[in-house]
């Protein structure tokens, strides 16, 4: 699903990470924090405290517990990643206020 929000717009493919990287431009990143990371198997869950704001609005974004989940196949190879947001938040952020 799109959000209408950039840097959580859905990507699949390296191809595709390249425009991830581009969208982080808009933002003003003040913090990003990993403050647990969790490994088991092939799972690794690591949980980020973050602040950034968004350049074209000043607002702010302040996230304690943003969540990277990442799976690796048996090569170490990573075979899927998500992340969950305050995904309200992060689509305030770029609306003017």
């Amino acid at each position: 699903m799109d959000t209408g929000v950039p840097w959580l717009k859905p990507r699949r493919g390296g191809a595709e990470v390249l425009g991830f990287f581009e969208s982080l431009a808009a933002l003003d990143s003040r913090k990003f924090q990993p403050t647990t990371l969790l490994d088991r198997d092939n799972l690794v869950v690591v949980i980020i405290g973050l602040e950034f704001v968004v350049k074209a609005t000043t607002n702010v974004v302040r996230e304690e517990f943003e969540v990277h989940i990442w799976r690796f196949d048996d090569r170490r190879r990573v075979t899927s990643f998500c992340h969950r947001v305050d995904s309200h938040q992060r689509w305030l952020a770029p609306q003017p206020t």
